[in-house]
């Protein structure tokens, strides 16, 4: 990006119908080619950024992986967790003369979640009385969420007072929970006096039950949106 602009309240009324703040993210127009890569145990990224020979068409490319496996196998519920996000966006812009330029700006995002439990052993209570709650899992989890933004600009400037854009734009997302997962669960007392022999064993039985939770949620949505923006400055309004 080229600049930020951030606004908690009181912004211009050009920004539309934004209520609470406004976030205003100008792409830059690369003069020369140059990339970044970054590695980590958490994700990676790529971005690649340049121009042709004479700068009238430019390119900005970003890719991005991210997972958060490592965190998500330090939860109390134990299992196969596999969640991978991915998301690519790219500008692109062409100077077809002095007065008009092209853009076009897409995004896609595909982020999967997979999780097939197998138990949980939560502890809780005061020093004086320790509960422990052993959970047993049977079945799994599969969440799915794509998105897909692509938008196409056309700004005519016929003199330096007037600038004259059209914008249309297309946004589809397509999303769906679904998991099936059985528990039987087994509510005890912990033994929490350090002379016992027993010490931090279950003592006595409080309960046993179980439960399932099941859904089928999906989402598809496509909007479209056509546009038209200018502006003119006369001497100083």
């Amino acid at each position: 990006v080229s600049g930020i602009k951030f606004s908690s309240g009181g912004f211009d009324a050009k920004y539309g119908d934004k209520l609470s703040s406004v976030l205003d993210i100008t792409y830059k127009k690369p003069q020369q080619t140059g990339a970044a890569v970054s590695l980590g145990l958490l994700g990676n990224s790529l971005n690649v950024e340049g121009s042709n020979k004479t700068h009238r068409f430019t390119y900005l490319l970003g890719y991005r992986q991210k997972t958060n496996r490592y965190l998500l196998s330090t939860q109390d519920v134990k299992g196969n967790y596999t969640p991978n996000f991915n998301d690519l966006q790219a500008y692109f812009s062409y100077d077809v003369s002095e007065k008009f330029e092209l853009g076009l700006l897409t995004n896609y995002n595909s982020n999967k979640f997979t999780l097939v439990p197998q138990d949980r052993t939560t502890t809780f209570g005061t020093f004086g009385q320790i509960m422990r709650l052993d959970v047993f899992y049977d079945g799994q989890e599969i969440d799915r969420f794509e998105s897909l933004m692509s938008g196409l600009t056309a700004t005519y400037k016929p003199n330096k007072d007037l600038r004259l854009k059209f914008i249309t734009s297309a946004f589809d997302i397509n999303e769906s929970e679904t998991f099936d997962i059985e528990a039987s669960y087994l509510f005890s007392d912990v033994e929490s006096d350090f002379g016992k022999a027993n010490f931090g064993k279950i003592k006595a039985y409080r309960g046993i039950g179980s439960y399932m939770n099941h859904a089928r949620n999906y989402l598809y949505s496509s909007i479209y949106n056509a546009e038209h923006k200018g502006s003119y400055h006369y001497k100083r309004h």
